[in-house]
């Protein structure tokens, strides 16, 4: 009986065994096809073909006007009217600001009226002789000469001792106006024109004592003498209306002219002091004043910005400097607008570095060639300088790369069966993102990586 059992258990096994070893063998394969199937799915693909290929260098930033000029008073106050806020655009000579002004104004106000007065004087003298002005100098000279023949009391010795002296007395003064004049220098031209009106004064008097002996001399009375005098003055006076002003009369008032005008514009200049003005066309994006606050000058008030066109100021490693250059093209990128690249050319590299923790940087300044409304000052960006491009050539995805220790490139390349073939291929131009291929690759074929799969040793760019 044992042995029967044993026989039907062996006849079992014989018959399971072979069967169990066929289905396991059979779900096996089905889980690798399952796997690769899985893998392939999973695999990142990129089809070989034609495009630009850039190496750059690189460099964070941001945004800024292209000029920014803080503007200040000239002079110390009161603020008493800020006319702008931030955000808003002025044009060159906008007045943006003012200080209380009451006392230049006033300053202002007179000077204008003093050069008015001045301006109607000197017009009065060149302009013609008043006919009223003549009838009048020629009434009184006839009213002297009637009072001059009424007189007609007799004269006596003291009257002419007394005449004589004063005769002697106008000579004497005239002497010395003369004298004055001859022995002075280094004087204004003012002054010498003041001397040269006191010598005319003094000889006229002369004139006067001097008709005034004669006529006592000659037998007239004092009041005779007086009336003379009296007619000569009035003669004078009507010869000189008819002959015009003097030199020195209208030196003097153009002097006085000239004079107005300098008070004028020191007074213009003083109220203009107390206006703070635009000096470029721009948007306002400081204002560092307020009403009733006292300031000084040249403290910084309030900002104007050009921001026509906009520009990225970025900090350049030392180590990039002597790859760039003012003119090399580049791209920004914002943080902002991540979808957005931007046209630029580098306008600007400092000389001087700073120095940060150690690290040299110098202050680059980057032009933008596109205009964005979206772009604002401020935002924060990236520079690319293009150091290096190729156009219209085969390129390939860094990430694709395998890169060995002695420096060779390999890939992955998939078949038409679905099956990898690692390819060896030679490099171009490396880019930051993509590298030239030189050879090895055709334009259509597909490389693979497996998306887990990391890059190592692949010496790019950013």
């Amino acid at each position: 009986m044992s042995v029967i059992r044993s026989l039907i258990v062996m006849l079992i096994l014989v018959i399971i065994v072979p069967v169990a070893s066929s289905f396991l063998a059979a779900s096996q394969t089905l889980r690798a096809q399952m796997d690769e199937q899985t893998r392939l799915q999973n695999l990142e693909r990129y089809t070989i073909q034609r495009g630009e290929i850039q190496r750059t260098v690189s460099a964070l930033g941001s945004i800024q006007a292209d000029e920014v000029v803080n503007l200040s008073f000239q002079a110390s106050g009161q603020v008493a009217e800020v006319l702008v806020e931030t955000g808003d655009y002025v044009l060159v000579g906008d007045v943006v600001a003012r200080l209380a002004d009451e006392t230049q104004r006033i300053d202002y106000e007179q000077a204008q009226l003093a050069l008015e007065r001045a301006n109607n004087a000197l017009t009065d003298l060149l302009g013609p002789v008043d006919e009223n002005d003549i009838r009048v100098a020629e009434a009184n000279l006839a009213s002297a000469q009637s009072a001059y023949n009424s007189a007609a009391n007799t004269v006596s010795d003291a009257d002419i001792q007394q005449a004589q002296l004063r005769y002697e007395q106008a000579q004497h003064s005239l002497e010395e106006k003369q004298r004055q004049r001859q022995v002075s220098g280094g004087l204004e031209e003012e002054q010498y024109t003041l001397l040269d009106a006191q010598i005319g004064e003094a000889s006229f008097n002369v004139e006067i004592a001097r008709l005034q002996l004669e006529s006592l001399g000659s037998g007239n009375s004092g009041s005779l003498a007086e009336a003379g005098a009296r007619i000569a003055l009035r003669e004078r006076e009507l010869e000189q209306l008819l002959a015009g002003p003097s030199t020195a009369e209208i030196t003097n008032a153009q002097i006085t002219v000239q004079k107005a005008e300098a008070r004028l514009r020191d007074a213009e200049t003083a109220l203009n002091r107390t206006m703070l003005v635009a000096q470029m066309e721009g948007i306002v994006t400081a204002v560092n004043i307020e009403i009733g606050q006292s300031v000084a000058p040249g403290v910084s008030a309030i900002q104007v910005s050009d921001v026509a066109p906009l520009g990225l100021t970025a900090d350049v490693d030392e180590v990039d400097l002597n790859q760039i250059d003012v003119g090399m093209a580049a791209f920004v990128r914002l943080d902002a607008l991540p979808d957005v690249q931007l046209n630029a050319s580098v306008k600007q590299i400092e000389i001087m570095g700073v120095a940060v923790n150690g690290v040299v940087s110098y202050y680059t300044r980057f032009a933008l060639d596109d205009v964005d409304p979206r772009v604002r000052l401020g935002m924060t960006g990236e520079a690319f300088i293009v150091l290096e491009q190729r156009d219209d050539t085969l390129i390939l995805p860094n990430n694709f790369l395998r890169i060995e220790a002695d420096g060779s490139a390999f890939v992955d390349v998939l078949g038409t069966d679905d099956q990898e073939k690692e390819v060896e291929v030679q490099l171009g131009l490396q880019g930051d993102e993509y590298s030239e291929v030189v050879s090895g690759l055709r334009e259509g074929d597909v490389v693979v990586v497996e998306q887990a799969s990391i890059n190592t040793g692949f010496p790019g760019g950013q």
